[in-house]
Order: C-alpha cells, then sequence, then structure tokens
C-alpha cells in the first residue's frame, strides 16, 4: 500500500497496532495543525488512555484545553507532565498561561 501522506501512514498504522500511543499522538498533532480540534481532543485522551505518563500528549492536550477556557483540565494536565519530566520548559511556560488565564498571579508550585 502507497501512502499519500502523514495521516494515511498513521491511520494505516491505527488499523494494524489500535493500542498505540504514539500513532494516536501522531494523529493528533495532525488533526490540530489541520484545525480539527475534535479529532485531536479524541485521539490525545485515546494516547493518554494508552500511556498515562505521556507527557508531550498532556501539553498538547493541556494547549487545547487553554484554547478553550479550560483552564483548570490544563493546569491539572500540566502537573502531571512536570512531575514526570521536571525539565519540560514548555509545560513549564504553558502552566504559567494557564494560571494567568485564572487570574491566579501568585507563584504556587
Amino acid at each position: 500500500m502507497e501512502w499519500r501522506n502523514e495521516l494515511d501512514l498513521y491511520e494505516s498504522g491505527l488499523q494494524v497496532c489500535p493500542n498505540n500511543a504514539k500513532i494516536h499522538y501522531n494523529i493528533a498533532k495532525i488533526m490540530a495543525d489541520n484545525g480539527d480540534i475534535n479529532r485531536a481532543t479524541v485521539n490525545y485522551i485515546n494516547a493518554l488512555r494508552l500511556n498515562p505518563t505521556y507527557e508531550n500528549a498532556m501539553n498538547n492536550l493541556a494547549n487545547i484545553y487553554l484554547k478553550y477556557d479550560r483552564n483548570i483540565e490544563a493546569e491539572q494536565l500540566l502537573r502531571k507532565a512536570i512531575k514526570i519530566r521536571p525539565s519540560f520548559a514548555a509545560a513549564w511556560m504553558n502552566l504559567g498561561l494557564a494560571q494567568l488565564a485564572q487570574k491566579r498571579y501568585k507563584v504556587n508550585i
């Protein structure tokens, strides 16, 4: 089979390996980049269901939540991601944005 694009490749992979968190994550990234937020969200959630310590999926799903004012949920995901990988700079930055959106200006780590 010939794949026309990345999405075709990952969707084909999902047929063979439906329980692969990385495939769900990659589909989610493509969907988010294409503006299909619903499919991106579903695939990030699936990636996290399959791999609950997938910090990149947590960060990216938190970014979606931030765009839709789901700031508390975003903060929870970001705190988990940081706990898993304390050096995760993007998650720290996004945590600050989540707290700013909640008008929480005091540093509370």
